[in-house]
């Protein structure tokens, strides 16, 4: 008897599981039916985003031509003056920093 038990077991296990498998796949079906479950709606929900990185570059290179076209159009309307003098201007100041910051070496190493 103890080998017929065993099958009778064997087959109510496999009866059980393939009908809780089956109950359980119709619960989920139902309660999830009208759930989203596209990629962009989970990571919306958790807080995140796809990685969009040639996205991301087009816009931030955009931002900075058109920074670069709005700085030099502004630059070129409030110069004070020519472009040549100005640029003598900003050498001139230019060394004259690079001098007053390498006098001023020594002078800063004899003080530490």
């Amino acid at each position: 008897m103890g080998t017929f038990g065993n099958v009778i077991s064997t087959i109510y296990k496999a009866y059980f599981y393939k009908t809780l498998l089956r109950d359980v796949s119709r619960f989920a079906r139902k309660a999830f039916d009208d759930m989203e479950f596209d990629k962009e709606s989970l990571l919306n929900r958790v807080g995140l985003s796809t990685y969009t990185p040639v996205r991301s570059t087009i816009g931030g290179l955009s931002f900075f031509v058109v920074g670069a076209a709005v700085g030099t159009a502004i630059g070129l309307a409030l110069a004070p003056k020519p472009g040549a003098e100005l640029r003598a201007e900003v050498k001139e100041k230019a060394m004259d920093l690079i001098g007053r910051s390498s006098e001023s070496l020594p002078e800063r190493r004899a003080q530490a």
